[in-house]
């Protein structure tokens, strides 16, 4: 059923947009706005209609507006091609503090504001930096502060692929630009507040996501693993801390657990760090379609991959650690660069280098009684990253340096057995040409069982000493097994040594 307002008697039609803004409203159960070139509010969620406002745009006739430097007539080639309509709301927000502030912004450069629900509405005809009539793509009002209004523009259609993110701090009067360090070329298209750290602001561009820790005054680009692609929209899952972004041509894209970045800023100088650690839910993955992945479904069926089964640890490093190799390198890169002589390395010199262990992250996670129970490394990489721990204690099998075959979908993977469920801790330290230095740590958390298992053990704790002996078993055996495999061929190797000479010696 269709629930787009209609104009009523004697109306002009409405000039909706491509991407009208339709808004849940965070004041009242089953009120929402939506906005074509007024705006409309309902308030029993689309059955009626209230119109709001006069037309918020400047309607301009679009055909009166030069293209490449002139007006073109009617029967200009590809004048009216593929073109949207003009003269449209392009975004809308409602204060999540006051419920009569709602703010409009339009793609031929307006932002209105009204405080008392919509009987009167202010023009902001302009904002001192941004082109005029620049389409106003997103517009955000504080969920921390009634005052604070945040704006971006974008002005890629003229050519103009410059960033505009704009801060009010009194409800619109006056505009402040937080573009800071933004690349130069990539517009930008959508803003969101942390609902815990105003400070914490992120902003979608041409080009990817940045990230803000202090209100917009630097700006840093965040990644991991996100392609370069246009991020045009932006949401917050508040349970879990996620991140969610919406992508234009390449799907949704989630971050988990962002809260890290809320404490960058005041643990940059340290060294390492090891953030706070929220509980952790040990289960038994399902395969549904009885085989990890999609299966033997083909690639035409879509399946996104699940956060791992495994408690995170997010941490920081303020430095790459390097070997002897890739610090002569980049000294050998700068001497290049200046023009100057390089001088070879010594035997001794390249030995060490060869010799020489790589730098690596070291996580040691221990129990409630400081055993330790697993050992896990990390690339020695700076910045903020992550490492997960499956639960589980290491394998029991032989030590193998060749990685695991990925061909047999119906193999399992050579992993330990479950912990139990309780308080551990965990420590970041680091390694560099041998010598251990711990970094940060120890940091406590909890693994917690998942309820709603099939078959519940009645006394775990007797089941986990019971598989771990079990485990102890197999690794004996496989011990055996393989003693007597060695002792067999090399039997085999004697005896054919012992056909093949000639005349036995003496």
């Amino acid at each position: 059923v269709g629930i787009q307002p209609r104009p009523g008697k004697g109306e002009n039609e409405y000039r909706w947009n491509w991407d009208a803004p339709l808004f849940t409203s965070h004041h009242k159960p089953g009120r929402i706005y939506f906005a074509a070139n007024k705006v409309f509010r309902s308030d029993d969620r689309g059955n009626t209609w209230q119109t709001i406002s006069p037309d918020v745009t400047r309607s301009i006739n679009r055909n009166t507006l030069p293209i490449m430097g002139r007006v073109w007539g009617i029967d200009a080639s590809g004048k009216n091609d593929g073109l949207g309509i003009y003269g449209t709301v392009s975004a809308f927000s409602e204060s999540s503090k006051n419920e009569n502030l709602l703010v409009a912004g339009t793609d031929d450069g307006l932002i209105q504001i009204t405080t008392d629900g919509g009987q009167n509405w202010r023009k902001i005809d302009g904002v001192t930096g941004v082109p005029a009539m620049t389409y106003v793509y997103h517009v955000l009002t504080s969920q921390h502060d009634e005052h604070v209004i945040y704006a971006t523009f974008n002005n890629h259609r003229r050519g103009d692929f410059k960033p505009y993110v704009y801060k009010s701090t009194d409800k619109g009067a006056t505009w402040t630009s937080i573009n800071a360090n933004l690349p130069e070329r990539g517009s930008t298209f959508c803003l969101l507040e942390d609902f815990v750290d105003p400070n914490l602001l992120f902003v979608g561009t041409e080009f990817g996501i940045h990230f803000s820790n202090d209100g917009g005054t630097s700006w840093r680009q965040l990644k991991a693993g996100l392609p370069t692609i246009a991020v045009r929209d932006i949401a917050i899952q508040k349970r879990e801390t996620d991140l969610v972004l919406a992508t234009f041509g390449r799907g949704f894209y989630v971050l988990d657990d962002y809260s890290a970045l809320r404490q960058l800023k005041n643990i940059e100088s340290k060294e390492g760090h090891l953030f706070p650690i929220r509980d952790a839910w040990m289960y038994i993955e399902n395969n549904p379609l009885g085989v990890p992945g999609k299966g033997f479904m083909g690639e035409s069926y879509f399946r996104a991959e699940n956060p791992p089964v495994a408690a995170t640890f997010y941490y920081y490093v303020k430095d790459d650690l390097k070997t002897k190799r890739e610090k002569r390198q980049e000294e050998e890169i700068k001497l290049y660069k200046d023009r100057k002589d390089v001088p070879y390395p010594s035997y001794e010199a390249l030995k060490a280098e060869e010799a020489e262990e790589a730098p690596y992250l070291l996580f040691t996670i221990r129990n409630d009684k400081g055993d330790i129970v697993r050992k896990l490394k990390a690339p020695a990489k700076k910045g903020v990253n992550r490492m997960n721990w499956d639960f589980r204690y290491p394998s029991s099998s032989p030590v193998s340096l060749t990685p695991p075959s990925t061909d047999n979908p119906f193999s399992s993977p050579d992993v330990g057995q479950f912990v139990l469920p309780g308080t551990y801790t965990v420590t970041l330290s680091r390694s560099v040409d041998g010598t251990i230095t711990e970094l940060a740590g120890p940091e406590k958390f909890n693994v917690k069982l998942l309820p709603g298992t099939t078959l519940p053990s009645t006394d775990r704790p007797a089941m986990v000493k019971w598989q771990r002996e079990a485990d102890e078993l197999k690794r004996s055996m496989q011990g055996a097994a393989q003693i007597l495999s060695d002792v067999n061929n090399r039997v085999r190797h004697m005896r054919e040594a012992i056909f093949s000479v000639a005349k036995p010696q003496a």
